[in-house]
C-alpha cells in the first residue's frame, strides 16, 4: 500500500522529510491541533521502534501517523459520517445563537464599524455636503434607524438560520471540517444565503417599519425632490438593509466559528466534543 499516494515515495524507500514545510499560519485559519494523548502515543511509539529493530516493520504505519501529526492533520478515522454531520450542525447552531445575540444588542450593528450598515454612497456624499449647512439631520436619522432595524431583526433571524442549517447538504462534511477555520459558515453562506435572505426579507421590512426607518426615508424622498443634485436619487431601503444585515450576520458567524474551533471545550454535546477535539 502506498502510504504517500501523492508523492514519489513507495514501499522500500524512505520518505524525504527534508522536503516537508510547515503550513503557513494565518489569523483566520489557526493550525489544526492533534490531541495531546495522540501526540504522546506517537512519540512513545517512535522511541519503542528505535530500541526494537524487529518492530520496524510497522514503521510505515507509525510514520504516516507521525507525519500527519507534524503537519497538524486531524485524525477523524474513529468518527462516523453521521457524527461529523451532527457536529457541524451543532457548531453552526452554536455560532448562530452567539451571533444573533451579539448583533441583537443595542449598538450590535450601529456601534460596530465592521458590520455597521452605511447609507448608499450617493446619500453619504450628500450628507457630508448638507452637514456643512446644518441640513443633514434626516440622513443622520435614516442611518441610525436602518442599523436599529438590523439589530431588531438579528434575534428574529435565528429560526431562519436554524431551518437552513438542517436543510444543508453536508455529504462532504469531512472537507468542511478539515478546511478553513470558518469553513462551515462559508459553506452555509454559499449554499443557503439566497434562501435565508428570502425568509429574512419580511422580518427586515417589519423591523424597518418598527424603527420608523421607512417613514424617515419617505420624508427624505420628498425633501430630495426639491434638491437638484438629489432629485433622481432613490434606493430600496428593505433590500439595502437586508443585504448588509446578511453580510454582518455571516461576518460575525465566521469570527465565532474560528473562536469555537480554536477552543471547543465546554461547548456542545459529546459528539461535538469528540469531533472538534480531534481537529
Amino acid at each position: 500500500m502506498d502510504v504517500y499516494p501523492d508523492s514519489k515515495h513507495h514501499a522500500g524507500s524512505e520518505p524525504n522529510m527534508s522536503a516537508w514545510e510547515p503550513p503557513v499560519k494565518s489569523e483566520r485559519q489557526p493550525l489544526l491541533r492533534p490531541s495531546r494523548r495522540r501526540a504522546l502515543t506517537l512519540l512513545a511509539g517512535l522511541g519503542t521502534l528505535a530500541m526494537a529493530p524487529a518492530a520496524r516493520s510497522d514503521w510505515w504505519w507509525l510514520g504516516r501517523d507521525m507525519w500527519r501529526f507534524l503537519r497538524g492533520e486531524p485524525d477523524l478515522s474513529g468518527v462516523s459520517t453521521a457524527e461529523r454531520i451532527e457536529a457541524l450542525h451543532e457548531a453552526l447552531i452554536i455560532v448562530t445563537h452567539t451571533t444573533t445575540e451579539v448583533l441583537g444588542r443595542r449598538n450590535g450593528f450601529y456601534g460596530n464599524p465592521e458590520v455597521r450598515i452605511p447609507l448608499p454612497e450617493v446619500l453619504e456624499t450628500a450628507r457630508r455636503s448638507l452637514d456643512r449647512i446644518g441640513m443633514a439631520e434626516p440622513l443622520h436619522a435614516l442611518d441610525e434607524r436602518m442599523n436599529r432595524a438590523a439589530e431588531a431583526a438579528a434575534p428574529r433571524a435565528r429560526p431562519v438560520f436554524v431551518e437552513a442549517i438542517f436543510a444543508l447538504d453536508l455529504e462532504n462534511a469531512n472537507a468542511v471540517l478539515t478546511g478553513p477555520a470558518d469553513g462551515a459558515t462559508r459553506y452555509l453562506e454559499a449554499h443557503m444565503r439566497k434562501r435565508i435572505g428570502q425568509a429574512l426579507q419580511p422580518i427586515v421590512r417589519d423591523s424597518l417599519d418598527e424603527a420608523e426607518a421607512l417613514e424617515t426615508y419617505r420624508d427624505l424622498e420628498d425633501r430630495m425632490r426639491r434638491i437638484p443634485f438629489l432629485a433622481n436619487v432613490g434606493f430600496d431601503p428593505v433590500e439595502h438593509v437586508l443585504e448588509h444585515t446578511l453580510n454582518g450576520l455571516f461576518h460575525i458567524m465566521a469570527e465565532e466559528e474560528v473562536r469555537l474551533r480554536a477552543d471547543p471545550t465546554g461547548h456542545g454535546s459529546d459528539v461535538f466534543q469528540r469531533v472538534f477535539q480531534a481537529l
